[in-house]
């Protein structure tokens, strides 16, 4: 429902096309199966004790990244609480923060 909202509100900015490609790639059901691969398999939690360099998101495509840089900011991936929001969950590559 909120991407659906998001989409809706940018409009001005993507057209068509564009907001169709990015509601496909959210609800692909292939792309879902392998970032949930991603996450069981631990491959990004075992970088050492150090989370500092420890990868949290990975975006699968450069407009799924503007449109979150619309919608939280440019430095989404610095923010704590965008990175916990429901829009960016489904591109975490680890289990938990």
């Amino acid at each position: 429902m909120k991407l659906r909202m998001s989409l809706v509100l940018l409009a001005d900015q993507y057209d068509q096309r564009i907001r169709e490609l990015i509601y496909r790639t959210y609800t692909d059901p292939h792309l879902a199966s392998l970032y949930r691969a991603i996450r069981t398999s631990g491959i990004y939690e075992k970088g050492g004790e150090s989370k500092v360099h420890r990868k949290i998101v990975e975006i699968p495509n450069v407009y799924v990244d503007g449109f979150l840089q619309a919608v939280f900011g440019r430095d989404y991936y610095k923010d704590d609480r965008a990175l916990r929001h429901e829009l960016i969950r489904p591109w975490w590559v680890v289990a938990k923060l």
